[in-house]
């Protein structure tokens, strides 16, 4: 809206004066609305995936603070069970140097192994309260001194290839979601960059009232004019068309391109590393579910039935 007013008071005409008031209207063309839409549309999706990503990144931080207490925990209870039967044999070893049934040497081997077994519990220990510490803060919740985490890790075997992995990193990672919300968001802004080349065009209808006086032989003669009229504005770009715009809409599109795939090969890499890591894994775990574990717990009878006997 556009509002006018003129006097000629200060000019010695102050019988003369004039309103106005005029109603005006941009018009788009070239389908810049729906491109300035679109841009929207993209940065809103983009912003909808990095929370998403946040939030899988906050998930993934707080299961692997869960079980590496979880971890830290089972440690210190296995080197509490180690210096428990360490200090049993070692009163053993005591007794049978008494006897003399045993080397002096076998009962410093003996201490030696009680002093290990105390020094990983004592490394469990230090271990514990940083883990502990570090799942709540993640959590949010406040210190709790009698926190206990318990469960067992699934130890389901894996049996997809890593193809499947990636189709189904690609397919579901919001980081790359984002990344293409970005390149739609570059495409859409260089769509309109192109289209701002074409001019908008402004009208209007207004209306005015003016009076003015007329002196003719003495005589003051005062008309009273109402006036009502049609605006139609057009920019002309003849030396700028927007060629600043839209090589910055360009360069902004290649960036996200660009980034858009190197996002792609790095969840490509990352699936590749994990999936290698997990093999590995399962390949310990079988090794000690299958051998170590089992020649363990057979150890740990025959020095317990040892025991009994001496006893």
């Amino acid at each position: 809206m556009d509002l006018e007013g003129a006097t000629g008071a200060l000019t010695g005409s102050s019988s003369e004066n004039r309103l106005g008031i005029g109603v005006s209207q941009e018009f788009l063309f070239g389908g810049k609305r729906e491109k300035r839409l679109a841009v929207a549309d993209s940065e809103l999706v983009r912003f909808g995936n990095r929370i998403k990503d946040a939030e899988r990144l906050l998930l993934l931080e707080v299961k692997t603070g869960f079980y590496n207490l979880l971890l830290v925990e089972s440690r210190l209870e296995l080197a509490q069970k180690s210096q428990e039967l360490n200090k049993e044999l070692l009163q053993i070893a005591k007794e049978r140097l008494a006897a003399g049934d045993v080397a002096e040497l076998d009962v410093n081997l003996a201490r030696v192994e009680t002093a290990r077994s105390e020094g990983r519990k004592i490394e469990a220990e230090r271990e514990l309260v940083p883990a502990r510490q570090q799942l709540l803060s993640l959590m949010g919740t406040p210190a709790l001194t009698d926190l206990k985490i318990t469960g067992n890790p699934e130890t389901k075997p894996s049996t997809e290839n890593p193809a499947e992995f990636k189709a189904m990193a690609l397919q579901n990672r919001p980081d790359l979601g984002a990344a293409e919300a970005e390149k739609n968001k570059g495409e859409a802004e260089l769509s309109l960059a192109k289209a701002e080349r074409v001019p908008n065009v402004t009208a209007g209808v207004g209306f005015s009232w003016e009076r003015s006086e007329t002196s003719l032989g003495g005589l003051q003669e005062q008309d009273t004019d109402y006036l009502i009229g049609l605006k139609l504005s057009v920019p002309l770009q003849f030396f700028d068309r927007n060629q600043a715009g839209v090589r910055e809409a360009q360069a902004r599109k290649s960036s996200a391109e660009t980034r858009q795939a190197f996002v792609r090969q790095g969840i490509e890499r990352e699936v590749e590393a994990a999936h290698a890591r997990l093999a590995s894994a399962e390949k310990s775990l079988n090794i000690y579910a299958e051998e170590i574990i089992p020649q363990l717990t057979e150890n740990l009878k025959l020095v317990q039935e040892r025991i009994a006997l001496v006893k």
